[in-house]
């Protein structure tokens, strides 16, 4: 007679950038809301906060591996921020 037994492990998997693209370009409005929500407050708790994610979105604009489509996608993002002059 052979004993059974459980195994239970935790496996650390960092997704990737093109994952993590994935998931968000198919949510729903409301969690792709909840999503900037999060960054939100992971950025609040950040050492310099706000002025911490300037430096960082600084960074992503001059990587030179940013496409001009990835770029155009960080405009928009930024356009449509303000929901009073989109609706005009």
């Amino acid at each position: 007679m052979t004993k059974q037994g459980k195994i239970t492990r935790t496996i650390d998997v960092k997704p990737t950038p093109e994952e993590l693209a994935i998931v968000f370009a198919t949510m729903g409005s409301m969690d792709q809301a909840m999503f900037f929500n999060a960054i939100a407050a992971e950025v609040d708790s950040w050492p310099n906060g706000m002025g911490s994610w300037v430096m960082q979105l600084q960074y992503i604009n001059t990587y030179e591996a940013l496409t001009d489509g990835a770029r155009h996608i960080m405009e928009t993002i930024g356009e449509y921020a303000h929901p009073e002059e989109v609706s005009k």
